[in-house]
């Protein structure tokens, strides 16, 4: 009789365990948008396009290269990057040869009034974009909630310099 009520606890609990894991779904987060940029975009003129014609905010925009010619110094591209609230300092990565410094950079809370800054910045110290030869430029748009889909198939119209977009989807209980 022990061993009956010790199975049925292990089964009940099993199945409680089971029930919790599979009572998961996908639901659009409201108000956000993936994209994903065509290869040779110019990220700049893109973000020009997202925030000023447009009127989105960049919520991220991963790999994003920049190169600065290593006749300047690293600690200027270190000095330069640290002061823009948004660039992520946890996501840069460093690469250097004997030509240049190059960083793979992430833009965060990205507006108008920053990519501005940012275009002044790379004419100012003569940072240039570089094409990654393994991702091309990718993240999240701010969008007003209820017209997901509509900016969706807006960017998808402009295949010339998006690749892709789509809902961003989070797990939730089901129950």
């Amino acid at each position: 009789m022990k061993k009956l009520i010790l199975i049925s606890a292990l089964f009940a609990f099993i199945f409680a365990a089971c029930n919790k894991y599979y009572n998961k779904e996908q639901k659009p987060i409201p108000g956000v948008i993936s994209y994903e940029l065509q290869t040779n975009t110019d990220f700049v003129k893109a973000a020009h396009l997202f925030t000023d014609t447009l009127g989105l905010t960049i919520l991220s925009a991963e790999h994003a290269e920049y190169s600065l010619d290593t006749n300047n110094s690293k600690a200027l591209l270190d000095s330069i990057l640290n002061s823009k609230a948004y660039i992520d300092k946890s996501y840069d990565i460093l690469t250097t040869n004997t030509s240049a410094t190059t960083r793979n950079l992430k833009f965060i809370n990205f507006n108008g009034k920053d990519v501005s800054d940012w275009d002044s910045t790379c004419i100012k110290f003569k940072l240039e974009q570089k094409q990654s030869t393994s991702y091309n430029v990718e993240g999240y748009l701010i969008v007003n909630e209820g017209t997901e889909k509509q900016w969706i198939d807006s960017l998808k119209k402009h295949s010339w310099f998006v690749k892709n977009a789509d809902l961003v989807y989070q797990t939730v209980n089901s129950d």
